[in-house]
């Protein structure tokens, strides 16, 4: 490799000391090949792989989660399909999905990921705790609120109410209250992409102080607000000691006998390292080799470190205010049954199928959760499980997220539309029907329905995050 003129030979030293090398060189860190993971709310594993094999796609297991597909070759691309539109699946890192693999959610659990946003991580979880019980996705950014609700709506994640929440509160708020929690915490991103770091001088050993000091805050805030018995798991996409078994080690001297080191149930791996246990003189708790770092070289895979936590005690917590709690409503309940009875004299749902899920109900909206959720913390929250209609006075408008994950129960107000007229309602967000009634439907084509539509003197309308050519 040639030097460059702006080689970063800080971060150069750093890397040659951490992988026993000379000097690093740019080239060994390939970039990652796109991988995707199947979203089962949705779809299955079967469906998509079929559907990939059908359409020429060259790809591979994912050889740590079966619900992943490593991208080899994509001639469509697979981002403009229907498949993707309607959540069947996300793309997701290679490296990215171990971290909730490692918390391993169950259904039923109460569990919270205090830094989701954007939501790879957060929906992955809804998945495997297949769509049942309490999903508390949190992030302390506004602006990455909105593609967080938007990928949470894709997935169909019932389960899931979104917070606006710094994770350093939640110790204080919810103390002893979660079975498990993941904290991917805000890092350097050592692991994503080391060649930006390397030609660059954007990286210096004191950018790590400001990473390092969050970190901890969040970390004991999570162990804080798991319960006695419950799991944390802390994960970073950076490869840098002091992000990862430093700060764990500092962590577990704070903490005492309150903590101690799992092994993460993922099976053995190439990819899979085990953590430091010393680095630079520095000798670590021993049971760090427990922990999994994965280095972005020689395989092309993002790097990453994880730990799995289990809480044994109990931590002083300084007062907090008490958190005011929400109660959702059933089926029964009349704020909600005359407009669930609309649903289903319009679309043709039975009502046996609304009639388990709880229902929270705004002046303009009404969402539909999970049955586990008879109550919701009410601070900062901003959006519970998936919205199922917009009042519009006497009007009701079923909405897009509600129509997917109810597709297979939907049998009147469908509009079917050829292959020709859908693309073009991609392509251009409306198009012209004649002779159709104003209102609100179900889109379908090829006898499948994929979202709602609004339909008002003869142009029909999609919601749609930004148009696109659809690949058929």
């Amino acid at each position: 490799m040639k030097s460059s003129q702006h080689e970063n030979t800080a971060l150069n030293s750093y890397f040659s000391e951490l992988y026993g090398h000379a000097r690093m060189q740019s080239e060994w860190f390939a970039p990652e090949p796109p991988c995707l993971r199947i979203n089962t709310i949705k779809s299955s594993v079967q469906e998509i792989t079929e559907f990939m094999q059908q359409k020429g796609i060259e790809f591979k297991p994912h050889p740590l989660n079966s619900r992943g597909a490593i991208i080899l070759h994509d001639p469509l691309p697979m981002s403009h399909t229907l498949a993707f539109y309607t959540g069947s699946f996300f793309y997701q890192g290679i490296s990215s999905q171990l971290p909730a693999l490692a918390l391993n959610p169950q259904p039923g659990e109460t569990v919270l990921d205090m830094s989701a946003a954007p939501g790879s991580k957060t929906t992955q979880i809804a998945d495997l705790m297949q769509n049942q019980g309490q999903l508390f996705s949190a992030d302390s950014s506004f602006k990455r609120l909105q593609p967080l609700m938007t990928n949470l709506d894709r997935a169909g994640a019932m389960n899931s109410v979104v917070y606006f929440m710094i994770g350093q509160r939640w110790g204080r708020l919810l103390p002893d209250f979660f079975d498990k929690v993941l904290i991917d915490a805000p890092c350097s991103n050592l692991g994503k992409n080391p060649n930006l770091f390397l030609d660059s001088e954007k990286w210096t050993p004191a950018r790590l102080n400001g990473h390092t000091n969050l970190q901890e805050l969040l970390l004991i805030s999570a162990l804080k607000t798991v319960r006695v018995g419950g799991t944390v798991v802390y994960s970073t996409c950076s490869v840098s000691v002091e992000e990862n078994e430093h700060l764990v080690h500092q962590v577990l001297q704070k903490t005492g006998d309150r903590v101690k080191i799992e092994s993460i149930p993922l099976p053995l791996h190439e990819w899979l390292k085990p953590g430091l246990t010393s680095h630079g003189g520095r000798a670590f708790h021993p049971d760090l080799e427990k922990a999994c770092r994965i280095p972005p070289f020689p395989h092309p895979v993002e790097g990453f470190f994880m730990v799995r936590l289990k809480k044994l005690d109990s931590f002083p917590v300084r007062p907090s205010d008490t958190v005011k709690m929400m109660q959702t409503r059933s089926a029964t309940h009349p704020e909600i049954s005359d407009y669930l009875e609309r649903i289903s004299q319009r679309w043709g749902i039975a009502l046996d199928k609304l009639k388990d899920f709880r229902y929270y109900k705004t002046k303009k909206r009404i969402y539909m959760l999970a049955k586990e959720w008879q109550e919701i913390p009410e601070h900062k929250m901003i959006k519970p499980g998936i919205p199922l209609v917009e009042i519009k006075g006497r009007t009701l408008k079923l909405m897009g997220a509600a129509v997917q994950l109810l597709s297979q129960d939907i049998n009147k107000s469908i509009i079917e539309l050829d292959e020709k007229k859908v693309m073009q309602l991609f392509r251009t967000g409306n198009i012209h029907l004649k002779d159709q009634r104003n209102g609100y439907f179900a889109l379908a084509i090829d006898g499948k329905i994929i979202t709602s539509m609004s339909l008002f003197k003869g142009y029909s309308k999609i919601h749609l995050p930004h148009y696109f050519h659809l690949v058929r």
